[in-house]
């Protein structure tokens, strides 16, 4: 790079605008006129001791699609943190016992959970001679820490077929559930 050179060797100026002066007419003489002109109309160079550097061109801000689709992903990102942690809060609650109503489609197991918690999915398998039975529960904040106590609830599990002389098994504790 010969034009760096020629800078170098016009050595520290007195002043900014002197050192402009000096630097371009040491490139004139090199002939290196159109370096003095993408210069002088982009960005001017510094001089620093016997070395000439250059600041790089302008940077310009991204176009706004971009700015949309980066907070497009943010918001998903977002969703999804807040998902898993919803998620985290939730349990699988024991089943103390069960009853059969006149749907043979359905039955009704009883729970005990804190009163603020939320009952969110009932299943239950059918595993040949037996029905395992989830009941999941959520806790209603991630930062809740309400008390000990307890309300009964009965909740409704749709069965995948009838019941009929099957055993029903509480999928927390493995232990069968009593009818009652």
């Amino acid at each position: 790079m010969p034009h760096l050179r020629v800078l170098a060797a016009a050595g520290r100026p007195a002043g900014a605008r002197a050192g402009y002066e000096r630097i371009r007419e040491r490139l004139a003489e090199v002939g290196l006129v159109r370096i003095i002109r993408r210069v002088k109309t982009e960005t001017p160079p510094r001089v620093v001791g016997a070395e000439v550097t250059m600041s790089a061109p302008r940077l310009f801000l991204p176009k706004r699609w971009a700015l949309v689709a980066v907070a497009v992903l943010l918001l998903i990102s977002a969703y999804a943190v807040v998902s898993a942690v919803r998620r985290a809060q939730e349990f699988e609650v024991p089943v103390d016992s069960y009853q059969v109503g006149g749907d043979p489609g359905f039955l009704d197991a009883r729970v005990e959970v804190h009163p603020d918690f939320e009952v969110v999915r009932t299943n239950a398998d059918d595993q040949g001679d037996r029905v395992i039975l989830h009941v999941v529960a959520r806790q209603p904040t991630l930062w809740w820490s309400g008390g000990d106590h307890a309300e009964t609830r009965w909740v409704r599990v749709r069965l995948g077929n009838p019941l009929g002389d099957r055993q029903v098994v509480d999928s927390v504790t493995g232990n069968l559930v009593p009818r009652g």
